[in-house]
């Protein structure tokens, strides 16, 4: 089990760049639940599916593509 403290400042750029890093990669496999449940929690919108987007094991998977503007993170932190 791993264990460690964040300052205030700390925890506040380490969330930073958590959105940063998903809304970089914001497309996710619609069977990845845990993702998306994710994705939820952290206030990201799902704005849309890739249909056959990927080809993947032999067949082709749609996409869901997940969102969080720049006034929605703020308000986000703002009410937390």
């Amino acid at each position: 089990m791993c264990s460690f403290t964040l300052t205030a400042d700390e925890a506040t750029y380490t969330q930073q760049k958590w959105y940063e890093k998903i809304c970089k990669n914001g497309d996710v496999f619609p069977h990845n639940e845990s993702i998306i449940k994710l994705l939820a929690k952290m206030g990201f919108k799902e704005e849309g599916r890739l249909k056959q987007h990927y080809f993947h094991q032999g067949e082709f998977k749609d996409v869901l593509i997940y969102s969080l503007t720049r006034d929605e993170y703020r308000q986000l932190i703002v009410n937390n």
